[in-house]
This record gives structure tokens, C-alpha cells and sequence, in this order.
């Protein structure tokens, strides 16, 4: 199942955006992911990693999970 796929992503953004809630991260998500998330939703934009530092951080991952198989 989906996480929060019942939940109402609009409702879900501007709980983050004006009170700085955050969903509840599933407790198998991979370490990597959850803390990705978790600076995504800095409420200070400087303390969020950019696009490239996303992108970097998701193909290291990737990579990872590849060579794990």
C-alpha cells in the first residue's frame, strides 16, 4: 500500500508549509530516503539541499541498490 495515498496531498502541503507538520515516515523506509525527506522539508529554503544535491543523493542510492542485487 501507498503511504498517505488515502491522505490529501494538497491538505498535507500547506500543513508543512504553515505549521512545518510533516507526514509520518513509514518505519521501513530506507535510511537514505528518510533523511533526503526530512531536509526537503526545512522550513529555512537554505538549509534544503538543491535539485542537483537531490539528484546526487537519489543516483548514489540507485547505484547502491543495483550493485546490492
Amino acid at each position: 500500500k501507498e503511504p498517505h495515498s488515502e491522505a490529501d496531498q494538497m491538505a498535507i502541503g500547506l500543513q508543512i508549509r504553515d505549521n512545518g507538520v510533516s507526514p509520518e515516515i513509514p518505519s521501513n523506509c530506507d535510511p537514505c530516503l528518510k533523511e533526503l525527506m526530512e531536509r526537503c522539508w526545512q522550513l529555512d529554503p537554505e538549509r534544503r539541499p538543491t535539485m542537483e544535491q537531490i539528484c546526487d543523493v537519489l543516483d548514489k542510492r540507485l547505484e547502491e541498490n543495483t550493485v546490492d542485487k
